[in-house]
């Protein structure tokens, strides 16, 4: 067979009549498009096999996700949220979500706490209708750090793995997306240096004291020579380098900009007031 043979293969039934998991013949067979091993089953076994696959696509088969208690099924009370919105690299997902209010000891009882608990950001604290998952905010992280891709390019191209042809209604979640990425990004920022474990907490960060010193900048005792202070004055200076890439770069809309921290990575503020005098 060709190539073009194996992929039309790969969208036909391919003369099965059966699942290939309970052997029964069935007039009906699903095949999940993100499983690696894209078999043919009925539809208790695909929901069975997909219980704690939630982002695969199964929405018409009715598969409910359970949030707690390791995705086993809750003793106390449940309540369940229908049409519920999870945007992962793969598309955008409408699952139906089951929380617990079961109140047991070390379980988050709240619906954002169970949500961040199995990896999903909420796109508001406040009853939360969406979430983004963490797969998809460090995929963005690294993109953005590697190709500077824009954040509308990236978002755009979540949704078009979801329709690429424009024909479905898919919720705009782009203005959410943009807000939950500062947060965090500023997240990230305490917590790749360890602020939390500070006794005095997040809010005791110094200026500068989440940043990553330039290994090209010159640092007394890192990379100057020793008595590089007591050099002649014109060789006292002969291992800095300065230059600013930016050059009159500003910024049209400062006043509108909201500030999660005061200068934890970068002291601009210090920066400004010495711009001033």
């Amino acid at each position: 067979m060709s190539i073009l043979d194996e992929l039309i293969l790969q969208d036909s039934r391919a003369g099965a009549t059966t699942c290939s998991k309970c052997i029964k013949a069935v007039d009906t067979l699903y095949q999940c498009q993100d499983c690696f091993y894209p078999k043919l089953h009925c539809r208790t076994c695909m929901l069975m096999a997909h219980q704690h696959l939630p982002l695969h696509r199964i929405l018409a088969l009715g598969l409910v996700v359970l949030l707690n208690h390791s995705s086993n099924p809750c003793p106390g009370a449940v309540e369940t949220i229908w049409d519920f919105i999870v945007i992962n690299v793969s598309g955008i997902h409408i699952l139906n979500l089951s929380i617990y209010k079961c109140y047991q000891m070390g379980l988050p009882t709240t619906l954002c706490n169970q949500l961040l608990r199995h990896q999903l950001f909420p796109a508001t604290l406040k009853l939360p209708q969406a979430t983004f998952t963490f797969n998809l905010l460090n995929m963005f992280y690294l993109l953005t750090l590697q190709s500077k891709i824009a954040v509308f390019d990236f978002y755009h191209a979540t949704e078009q793995q979801t329709d690429n042809v424009g024909v479905k209604k898919l919720p705009d979640y782009y203005e959410r997306f943009l807000n939950v990425m500062h947060v965090w990004c500023n997240l990230m920022c305490a917590k790749q240096p360890g602020c939390r474990h500070d006794p005095q907490g997040v809010l005791d960060t110094a200026p500068g004291q989440c940043t990553v010193e330039c290994l090209a900048c010159p640092h007394p005792r890192v990379n100057l020579p020793n008595n590089w202070d007591r050099a002649p004055l014109q060789q006292k200076y002969v291992n800095m380098y300065l230059t600013n890439g930016h050059k009159t770069y500003s910024f049209s809309k400062v006043d509108i900009l909201t500030y999660i921290n005061n200068g934890c990575q970068f002291p601009a503020q210090k920066q400004r007031m010495h711009y001033q005098e």
